[in-house]
């Protein structure tokens, strides 16, 4: 089922209640809109209840005046449902009008909530990138749970490739150099990757993988699951999937966020909290 995102709640109030968007400039609106009260209240309030909550990010101030406004609009349909006369569109008592109140603290909302999972990694001193990857790992463990085994799959092994580039870049480019000798010599890697290079195309989930198993930044059993994750990105490409037969599956997904989760643990393990 999609989700009523705090922003789709903000387009719908712009749509049919405009004036909320700039209350002091558009205020003779403001009474036009009062003839449809009964028709555009009931929805707003439904769609309202539908944002998730882990999407209202709160102050306890922003929290209660929500609260307030949402309850002022529902007596206010009340009013309206018994006579248009009486209604008029109800106002918090420092004179705020609750539509625009409650579309104020949506607007400042996400539309995306980091995973609880988040606060594991501490390890990665970059905010925006700690705050990226915990919303992604959201996003994939909200795919799991409604059954959207592929968008899971794939962000999952974006998470893994992000993480293993991230700790591959705490080495020097000598440790790189030595660790994909290595890789070859073994022949867990059949081609010479530019250690100067880490994001070029050449690099995958898999080269990410055997470069940070040897430089330790993971353990052989986090290893033996991230390979399992090395063909995500085939699955964005229908044509791929039809050749390769690369189905997801549920099982797929599971071990796919279990690469994520044993990776994460692995490089707290080694890097522990961001000072």
């Amino acid at each position: 089922m999609a989700r009523v995102l705090p922003h789709d709640m903000v387009d719908v109030i712009d749509t049919e209640l405009p004036w909320a968007k700039d209350i002091t400039h558009q205020m003779n609106l403001r009474a036009n809109y009062r003839a449809k009260a009964r028709e555009i209240l009931p929805g707003i309030l439904r769609l309202l209840e539908e944002v998730p909550e882990e999407l209202l990010v709160l102050s306890s101030q922003q929290r209660c005046r929500l609260m307030l406004a949402q309850a002022a609009l529902e007596e206010a349909l009340n009013i309206a449902r018994r006579s248009l006369m009486e209604f008029d569109w109800p106002r918090m008592n420092d004179g705020s009008d609750c539509v625009a109140v409650i579309r104020e603290i949506l607007a400042g909302c996400p539309d995306a909530a980091p995973s609880q999972s988040a606060s594991e990694l501490g390890f990665i001193p970059d905010e925006r990138l700690r705050r990226i990857l915990g919303i992604d790992l959201g996003s994939a463990e909200r795919a799991l749970n409604a059954g959207e085994w592929k968008i899971a799959m794939v962000l999952a092994g974006s998470i893994i490739e992000a993480l293993l580039l991230w700790a591959i870049q705490q080495h020097d480019r000598s440790d790189r150099q030595n660790a994909m000798d290595r890789t070859r010599e073994t022949k867990k890697l059949s081609k010479n990757l530019d250690v100067d290079d880490l994001t070029a195309r050449e690099w995958d989930l898999h080269s990410y993988t055997e470069l940070a198993l040897v430089l330790e930044e993971i353990k052989e059993r986090t290893a033996n699951v991230c390979r399992e994750a090395r063909y995500y990105r085939s699955l964005i490409h229908a044509a791929v999937v039809e050749r390769d037969k690369e189905q997801p599956s549920r099982g797929k997904a599971h071990s796919a966020l279990g690469a994520v989760y044993s990776t994460v643990e692995d490089l707290q393990h080694r890097h522990g909290a961001a000072t």
